[in-house]
C-alpha cells in the first residue's frame, strides 16, 4: 500500500492479517472498538459484558496472543481508601501509544462512581498487565449529572482527558470537565493536573483533545 506524506513518499507493505476479539469475546453491543499500535505490539481494548470477559488483549505484530485480562481487573486502583471501579461497569475505554515517551496510556469510565481511571505503562512494553502499569483516579464527577463519553489525547507536554456531563432529570448537556496532566511527571508517578470546568457554553456533546 502506498501512503504519501507532505515531505516524503514511501512504500508500506502490509502482509500480516489476524483476527482480534470477536463478538462472543466482547459480548457487548456496541463493543466500542479501540486499539493502538506501538513498536512491537498491538493492544485491543473493548467494552465487555459485565467486564468479566478478556476485553484487553495484547498481540505481537505477527498476531500472536501475548497477554489478556478483563477491564475490571486492569483498571483497578485504590484512592483515598476506596477501591475503584466501585461496580462492574467499566465503559468507554480509550488507549494510545505515546511515541515521544515510549509509553502506553489508557483510560476508562467507572460507570458507578462516574470517575475516570487512567492507566500508564512503565515502559514501551504493555505486556505486564498487572504491575507493568500505574493507575490513577481522575475525578470528573459532577453533582446532578452523570458522566459519559470520556475522551483521551496527548502531546509533548501532557495527557488530556475530557468527560461529558448529562443532566439526571432532562438529559441536558451540562457541560464538560477537561483535565490536563503534566508529562513527564505522570510517568514518574506524580499526578500534577489542571482542571477546566466548562458549563453549557459548548454546544458539542463530545470534545476530543487533538
Amino acid at each position: 500500500n502506498l501512503f504519501l506524506r507532505a515531505s516524503e513518499s514511501r512504500d508500506y507493505v502490509t502482509n500480516t492479517v489476524f483476527l482480534g476479539i470477536n463478538s462472543s469475546g466482547s459480548g457487548q453491543n456496541p463493543p466500542d472498538t479501540m486499539g493502538a499500535v506501538g513498536p512491537n505490539h498491538f493492544v485491543e481494548l473493548l467494552n465487555g459484558l459485565n467486564n468479566t470477559k478478556n476485553t484487553l488483549v495484547v498481540y505481537d505484530k505477527a498476531g500472536t496472543l501475548i497477554a489478556q485480562t478483563n477491564t475490571l481487573a486492569f483498571f483497578s486502583v485504590q484512592d483515598s481508601g476506596t477501591n475503584y471501579p466501585t461496580g462492574t461497569a467499566v465503559v468507554d475505554q480509550r488507549i494510545l501509544f505515546d511515541p515521544q515517551a515510549q509509553r502506553w496510556v489508557a483510560s476508562a469510565l467507572d460507570g458507578t462512581s462516574d470517575q475516570v481511571i487512567l492507566a500508564v505503562s512503565n515502559g514501551d512494553s504493555p505486556t505486564n498487565l498487572d504491575t507493568g502499569w500505574k493507575r490513577y483516579l481522575v475525578r470528573v464527577h459532577r453533582d446532578n449529572s452523570f458522566s459519559d463519553i470520556p475522551t483521551l489525547g496527548l502531546d509533548a507536554n501532557g495527557i488530556y482527558l475530557t468527560a461529558l456531563h448529562i443532566g439526571l432529570i432532562n438529559s441536558d448537556n451540562n457541560g464538560h470537565t477537561i483535565v490536563a496532566l503534566k508529562k513527564p511527571e505522570i510517568y514518574q508517578g506524580t499526578n500534577l493536573s489542571t482542571r477546566l470546568e466548562v458549563t453549557n457554553d459548548l454546544t458539542s456533546w463530545t470534545i476530543q483533545p487533538a
